[in-house]
């Protein structure tokens, strides 16, 4: 059985024209039931280390605060950004994946129409499609495809997402994974049938001080936020070298991203609206 935790770093409001946080990036750290309690245990025993070595009682590891030095982290020194280059290095130790996307703000903006008549082609409900919204069905996408191409054990095609607290969305996540859009058939062998048939119905909603994996995927959506978001020319350096490190950061977890089969297959006619608006070193 496998759990995807999940988590977004930026702003996921409807304006589209934000030109402070051009980019939404979200990302779900894949976890098999085997390696959940090792895992689990190791970032435990990493967040003592980390109270204990900068003298801040943290009850969650908050990427962008952590990283811009706000909130407790505010008198600590930027020695502090060792942590999420540790998390990093420890992640690409463990045998988890990586499910992610990020959707260019600018970009949705010309192909927003476009979504809202294949996702809700009836009721033309332009305030379920949120940021939000198109990022969870995209990982819920590759997550049931990634299920569905597991061995023939039926218990290894099973899932079940974990979100971080979203009440706004939670409704229309929940009737999207009940009742997918017909826009979706030929992204996975089974979803115009069967629906998300790998997935379990009840799909879980928690806060990040909750869950340490949900933390885990904050640091890496924040990590692929700030990568699009040089790539794209948008944000210059803050200090010298900041984007070498970033890079860098990035660079360390890639290989654990989930194969480019199941993140955008060729056989969907959605797939091709998703890579409009999604930069080029997640397709």
């Amino acid at each position: 059985m496998y759990f995807l935790y999940i988590d977004e770093s930026g702003y996921s409001g409807g304006r589209l024209d934000n030109t402070n946080q051009p980019v939404l990036a979200m990302a779900g750290l894949l976890v098999n039931q085997y390696h959940w309690r090792k895992s689990w245990e190791g970032f435990k025993q990493f967040c003592d280390e980390f109270r204990d070595k900068f003298g801040v009682d943290f009850k969650e590891l908050k990427a962008a605060d952590v990283y811009a030095g706000r909130g407790k982290w505010s008198n600590i020194s930027h020695d502090r950004q060792e942590i999420l280059e540790f998390c990093l290095n420890w992640l690409k130790g463990r045998p988890h994946k990586i499910i992610a996307t990020a959707i260019i703000k600018k970009a949705l903006k010309k192909q927003r129409s476009l979504f809202q008549q294949m996702l809700f082609p009836i009721k033309n409900d332009v305030s379920k499609l949120s940021l939000y919204f198109l990022s969870a069905l995209h990982l819920s996408l590759i997550f049931q495809r990634y299920l569905e191409n597991q061995r023939q054990d039926a218990y290894k095609k099973i899932g079940m997402i974990i979100f971080d607290d979203q009440k706004q969305e939670q409704n229309t996540l929940l009737d999207l994974l009940t009742l997918p859009p017909k826009s979706v058939a030929g992204f996975t062998n089974k979803i115009s049938s069967e629906g998300f048939c790998c997935i379990m119905d009840n799909t879980y909603f928690i806060g990040s001080h909750h869950s340490s994996f949900i933390q885990l995927a904050d640091i890496v959506s924040f990590v692929i936020r700030k990568t699009v978001e040089f790539e794209i020319g948008y944000k210059e350096e803050s200090y010298e070298g900041e984007k070498n490190k970033i890079v860098n950061w990035f660079s360390t977890i890639k290989d654990l991203f989930i194969e480019k089969k199941h993140r955008f297959p060729t056989n969907c006619e959605i797939v091709k609206t998703y890579k409009k608006i999604i930069l080029g070193i997640l397709q």
